[in-house]
């Protein structure tokens, strides 16, 4: 995927990417850790998502240096919404995350980190330098040694969980193809690639840590509310579900009593050749796959439970998991017709504005509380329309519904129901 080796490039482009929200008491020591890199041809684009601090103040007077965009949304849409906004400025031959209350290692982190691009590589990842409140160094978050199918196998008995982490450095055009649709449209993890009917990942390869992490900081991970966890779980449910196209868990009642006893739980997800079955040969195999991965869902959503209390925001966790351990049985087609293009759609990087406006009671669209409610029995969707094909499978995607579309023809003799 790769392209062009860092030989054949001359003094290349790095566009850092950075969502604030109410970071006015950090962000200005981000921006000084770009200033001072000693590899100069950068561009730094700010979106503030909306802050009810003085950010916009505290950033005025760097703008100064041309090098550096402000841009300023009017409503607080969370961070892959910021991201989103950001893309069409993008410039550079190379796109990295840096968040607002998050710092370059040292001066030298962009020269050093830049030369690992050679050959075909996609991108590069690190270790975490952790951070407290004042910058002092805490511990380090270690990623793997290796980016493989492997690192999917394990993220996947992980509950979904991203065992690299989202702290990107990929070329601009793996920036656009993969990482702004994985990452910033679904909210699933930026180095996974499953459009080949196998699952892979990006070409990445490992260097010495280049980002301080502070993990008692503000901004976004510091709003308590019940659609921010809503939205982080959503984007682990997603995981789960794309990923059981392609693998499947077994020995299901081992595996969950393992993953229960938080000693032994992180030892789980190395036992891929004990818990996973991949390589689905038929439907019916696809079928048992998802019936079984249903368990992972399900212990997923114990460990957030608590933290969900609105039944609505809870019935849709409870969907995707009550259609796919019925998957083989579920006779029920949802038939979908003159489906208005004008309703509202939710991406994954929406999320949160789903379950923002789901708390308000502001209408959405009827057939994602149809398909919400109907999930249990359902076996497809049918879709009158061919122009509405695209529509329905991201409306499945957003609500982590693993099931098929089917048009003229490929209706199976089932039940429909209308909708």
């Amino acid at each position: 995927m790769g392209g062009e080796g860092m030989g054949r490039m001359r003094n290349p482009k790095i566009t850092i990417l950075t969502p604030t929200f109410n970071d006015a008491g950090f962000i200005s020591q981000m921006i000084e850790s770009v200033i001072m890199q000693d590899y100069q041809n950068w561009e730094l684009l700010i979106y503030d998502d909306a802050s009810t601090d003085n950010t916009e103040q505290v950033v005025a007077p760097f703008l100064e240096d041309r090098r550096i965009s402000y841009y300023r949304g009017q409503r607080n849409l969370d961070q892959l919404n910021a991201l989103y906004q950001l893309t069409p400025h993008i410039t550079g031959d190379f796109v990295t995350l840096l968040h607002s209350d998050d710092m370059f290692s040292d001066s030298s982190a962009l020269s050093r980190t830049i030369r690992a691009f050679d050959g075909d590589v996609d991108g590069v990842y690190a270790d975490l330098l952790v951070v407290d409140s004042k910058g002092m160094f805490r511990y380090e978050i270690k990623t793997p040694d290796k980016v493989n199918e492997k690192t999917l196998q394990e993220a996947f008995l992980s509950l979904g969980s991203n065992v690299v982490n989202d702290v990107f450095f990929v070329r601009s055009n793996v920036f656009r193809r993969v990482v702004f649709r994985n990452y910033i449209l679904w909210n699933t993890f930026y180095w996974m690639v499953l459009d080949s009917g196998k699952p892979r990942t990006l070409k990445l390869v490992k260097v010495a840590p280049w980002y301080k992490y502070r993990v008692f900081g503000e901004g976004y991970l510091n709003i308590p509310s019940e659609t921010r966890r809503a939205f982080v779980l959503s984007g682990q449910y997603r995981t789960i579900v794309e990923l059981g196209w392609f693998y499947g868990l077994r020995g299901v009642p081992l595996f969950l009593a393992l993953a229960r006893i938080p000693k032994v739980r992180v030892l789980t997800r190395k036992m891929g050749g004990l818990f996973l079955l991949r390589n689905p040969q038929s439907l019916e195999d696809i079928y048992r796959y998802f019936e079984a991965n249903a368990f992972l869902l399900e212990e997923l959503l114990r460990r957030w439970r608590s933290g969900l209390t609105n039944p609505d925001v809870l019935s849709f966790f409870v969907a995707p998991l009550d259609c796919m351990k019925n998957f083989g049985r579920n006779k029920e087609i949802l038939v979908v017709r003159n489906l208005d293009q004008s309703d509202p759609q939710y991406f994954g990087k929406d999320a949160r504005i789903f379950f923002d406006d789901l708390l308000a009671g502001v209408a959405t669209s009827r057939l994602y509380g149809d398909l919400i409610n109907k999930a249990p029995v359902l076996k497809a969707v049918y879709v009158s329309e061919e122009e509405s094909v695209v529509k329905i499978r991201d409306i499945l995607r957003f609500l982590c519904l693993p099931l098929p579309i089917l048009m003229e023809n490929e209706s199976p003799e089932v039940e429909k129901s209308p909708s």
